[in-house]
């Protein structure tokens, strides 16, 4: 995330070649830049082996005008993904917004509602599922079904609202939540035994885990 450091794509990249198999990376956009950058970039990294979707955060971005998602400035980014075949990640979540001194409200995920719908064949991964706007989020994520959503640490039983996050995933959006362990704010035994204490229907917790992950990935 920009405001905490920058990972650069060559890492992302040199790791998933490094390691092959076990990590799946996700290019990263510096909003500061223009639209024929983004576009480049996208292409670029895009026929790299391992790299298999594209983040942005306007909420937190270090570009102080454009602050959400479906500011229109971001769509050729969005036209792009589409062309390339390739999932957008879009990190929404009050607490970061906090974290880094931008407004509360930027992290409102209704904001994905018309990006979802200008672009019906994009998927769309939130990430940190636009907590504590969980109605919103779970709202927008059931009413388009191009967006998915990563809860991580708010699906652990001590969060307030978690449990709606968990009654979506078990039911209507079993196949469109993923598991995210938010590491290192959590360890990985801890995160995974949170997600695994809810009462889930049978087969549903292998979707969340990794399953969900796999098909928007693409990665079978």
């Amino acid at each position: 995330m920009e405001p905490f450091g920058i990972v650069s794509n060559q890492e992302i990249s040199d790791l998933a070649k490094k390691y092959p198999g076990r990590f799946v990376g996700w290019m990263g956009l510096d909003l500061r830049e223009d639209a024929d950058a983004w576009i480049s970039s996208i292409r670029t990294w895009a026929t790299r082996k391992g790299i298999r979707g594209v983040s942005i955060e306007p909420a937190i971005s270090l570009k102080p005008d454009i602050t959400r998602a479906d500011d229109r400035r971001l769509y050729p980014i969005y036209e792009e993904c589409v062309r390339q075949n390739l999932p957008v990640n879009i990190t929404l979540s009050g607490l970061l917004q906090r974290l880094t001194g931008r407004s509360y409200e930027y992290a409102d995920p209704k904001q994905i509602y018309p990006v979802a719908m200008d672009f019906p064949t994009l998927n769309i991964h939130v990430a940190h599922a636009g907590y504590p706007w969980v109605m919103e989020m779970l709202g927008v994520a059931m009413t388009c079904s191009n967006v998915w959503v990563s809860p991580d640490l708010y699906m652990a039983p001590q969060w307030p609202a978690a449990r709606e996050y968990a009654v979506a995933a078990n039911d209507f959006l079993q196949d469109r939540v993923l598991y995210g362990s938010n590491y290192p704010a959590r360890p990985f035994p801890q995160q995974i035994a949170a997600y695994r204490s809810w009462g889930w229907k049978e087969g549903v917790i292998e979707k969340v885990l990794g399953l969900n992950a796999r098909r928007l990935l693409k990665l079978e």
